[in-house]
């Protein structure tokens, strides 16, 4: 799952997505290679994010399903793999850590470690959902190794690309971001627009053009939900986000026809 913007709804879209495979009884498990998260004693703490999608898809939280964990500091995030310190890197936007500026003994580590994790969840589930991180081509555009994104993007059997309509750019940048993940071997096969605030019909027209354009599917249009709402923090899992999760794989379901797709 990979975005045109910061924000566009990734977490939102990969949680009912999550769910919905659990509800057609497939095993699934979550996997956001780059999360930021907050430093707490004796290193960062568990993304939010991931608590979330390991709740939708019924399963406990495991290391791997977040190797690379980034603290905000200032303009700057602390990059962590595992319970390791690497080092600080610039940050450019919400949850998009330039990793690309880190040494390559250190870029090579935290790749190894991103394909590792990715093939030991996939011994233990029917299909793996990975989230990616920020944008999926602002650092690339600027002459840095986005590792949240590429490499997620071109190990992955099929990506999905996140935009989102009530962002005023979402239609002038999905033609940049298409060929930006096409050139680097990533297999886009779905483009989705989230938070959709009215106008159904405008927006599936518009969104099915900029599919044809770059020949790939036109999965759908999700409608506006408050569920995270673009919130600095998300409240924790707990009984009272079922009801939600079951709400975002029904949304998420009827676009992309869960249990039907995985066979």
């Amino acid at each position: 799952m990979l975005s045109t913007t910061p924000a566009s709804g990734k977490t939102v879209v990969t949680t009912g997505l999550i769910r919905g495979v659990r509800n057609a009884h497939h095993r699934v498990l979550p996997f956001k290679p780059v999360s930021e998260t907050l430093l707490i004693e004796g290193g960062p703490a568990r993304p939010e994010a991931i608590e979330h999608q390991c709740f939708a898809a019924g399963v406990p939280f495991q290391p791997e399903m977040a190797p690379v964990r980034t603290v905000v500091v200032g303009r700057e995030a602390d990059v962590w793999l595992f319970d390791q310190y690497v080092g600080r890197v610039p940050r450019l936007g919400r949850d998009m850590p330039a990793l690309g500026t880190l040494p390559l003994l250190e870029r090579d580590a935290i790749s190894d470690a991103v394909d590792g994790c990715r093939r030991a969840l996939l011994e233990d589930c029917d299909l793996l959902v990975s989230e990616g991180s920020g944008a999926a081509t602002a650092l690339t555009e600027l002459g840095l190794v986005d590792i949240a994104n590429i490499q997620t993007g071109v190990l992955a059997d099929d990506v999905l690309v996140v935009a989102r309509a009530s962002n005023g750019t979402a239609f002038t940048t999905v033609d940049r971001v298409m060929g930006v993940l096409r050139e680097r071997f990533v297999n886009v096969t779905g483009f989705l627009l989230n938070d959709v605030p009215g106008c159904l019909d405008q927006h599936v027209e518009a969104g099915m053009d900029a599919a044809n354009r770059n020949s790939v599917e036109f999965v759908g249009v999700m409608p506006w939900t408050d569920f995270f709402d673009n919130r600095p923090r998300y409240r924790p899992p707990s009984q009272g986000c079922d009801e939600d999760h079951q709400h975002l794989a029904n949304l998420v379901g009827s676009l992309v026809r869960i249990g039907t797709t995985l066979g």
